[in-house]
């Protein structure tokens, strides 16, 4: 009888342990919210590279990621790109950006300052067409270059700065006689 007795607890913890855990529990999914980034980060660093050359760091306190948008909004951001030998070509800082990978642009506001080593803009608004490395500024536009000032409207430029179409433009600075094509 102690045999059987046993047997029959050995057989009921069996089939419980059998039984009582093959339940699948069901999932529930829910709706997300298109408005709810799909990622978000603090204080973050992005490196990108080709290869082995780096093209880009870029550097947020804030950003959100919208997969089915393509796109990246961003808070207090500064972007260093890189040159082919290493060396920095350019630092571009913002206190909002928007990416859109789609479009591969890039939208800089407030106190937008891109820093080459031919020049220094300061603007509140700057799109950066990353395909045709074109930036196109507007809303007031102030370039320095060595002891010169010129202020604009607007501005259009290759992202090296050496050529640069300005609108409205005025000027402070030094000029010598060298420097005026007649």
């Amino acid at each position: 009888m102690k045999k059987l007795s046993i047997l029959f607890w050995i057989i009921c913890v069996s089939s419980f342990l059998v039984f009582g855990c093959s339940k699948k529990e069901k999932i529930i999914y829910f709706p997300v919210d298109e408005n709810i980034p799909d990622q978000e980060s603090r204080n973050i660093t992005i490196t990108s590279t080709k290869g082995k050359l780096l093209e880009y760091k870029l550097k947020a306190n804030y950003m959100q990621k919208y997969a089915n948008k393509n796109l990246t909004l961003a808070d207090t951001v500064e972007i260093t790109s890189y040159n082919k030998k290493g060396e920095i070509q350019t630092i571009l800082t913002c206190d909002k950006a928007e990416l859109n990978d789609m479009d591969n642009t890039f939208i800089g506001t407030g106190n937008v300052v891109v820093t080459t080593e031919n020049a220094i803009l300061k603007t509140e608004y700057l799109n950066w067409d990353r395909n045709t490395n074109q930036f196109y500024a507007k809303n007031g536009v102030e370039i320095l270059r060595d002891d010169n000032v010129m202020y604009g409207e607007e501005m259009r430029s290759d992202e090296k700065m050496t050529k640069i179409e300005i609108t409205k433009v005025s000027a402070e600075g030094k000029l010598s006689e060298e420097d005026i094509d007649w």
